[in-house]
């Protein structure tokens, strides 16, 4: 499809929000057509661009006619949460290389979570969760065992909230409110650093 619309409209830009790993966005992205691509959360930080401040409207925006300028809120509602997600990516190399992102969701309806190996003296590694209902929180239970190498008690920190929870065996049960997200740096137990 994207080869068909370059062929007919050769100025077209093709914008996508591509939820994959760094290896398969290289091989599809200049395959497919792919302009630029956004969602970098799960992503390695190397392509995107930051989308700016979001705001939600309760109806649909009325674009015909000259209208008065939108009010804009007090307390912005998402500069925080960008501000912090963007202070982690650059603290962790894990998220700033690539081949080292899992999916591990298992094909969760409302929950997307990929699990991101650490490297040298880095944790682990770290698990990003996401629940994208937007109404209703989500349950997900994540083994991540295959990717630990220990089937014994871990340590997380959840970098969001600045939250610690010690599990004993590394089968994570998350309770994720609507819209919200989580990122956990794992640690064997007794080596958490701060």
């Amino acid at each position: 499809m994207t080869a068909m619309l370059h062929r007919e409209y050769p100025k077209v830009a093709i914008l996508a929000e591509y939820f994959t790993d760094d290896r398969t966005l290289l091989r599809t992205g200049s395959l497919w057509g792919l302009n630029l691509v956004l969602a970098t959360l799960l992503g390695t930080g190397a392509t995107g661009m930051p989308q700016g401040v979001e705001s939600g409207e309760s109806a649909r925006i009325n674009f015909i006619g000259r209208k008065p300028k939108m009010e804009e809120a007090a307390e912005p509602r998402f500069a925080n949460f960008i501000a912090r997600v963007n202070s982690i990516l650059a603290a962790h190399p894990a998220f700033r290389r690539g081949g080292n992102c899992r999916f591990v969701d298992g094909g969760h309806p409302a929950v997307i979570a990929a699990f991101r190996q650490g490297a040298g003296t880095e944790a682990l590694g770290f698990l990003v969760a996401c629940n994208f209902d937007t109404r209703s929180p989500q349950r997900i239970t994540i083994d991540l065992a295959p990717f630990l190498g220990t089937d014994g008690s871990i340590s997380s920190l959840e970098l969001l909230s600045n939250e610690s929870q010690t599990v004993s065996y590394p089968r994570l049960e998350l309770q994720l409110a609507p819209c919200a997200a989580q990122v956990l740096q794992l640690f064997r137990n007794g080596e958490r650093k701060t």
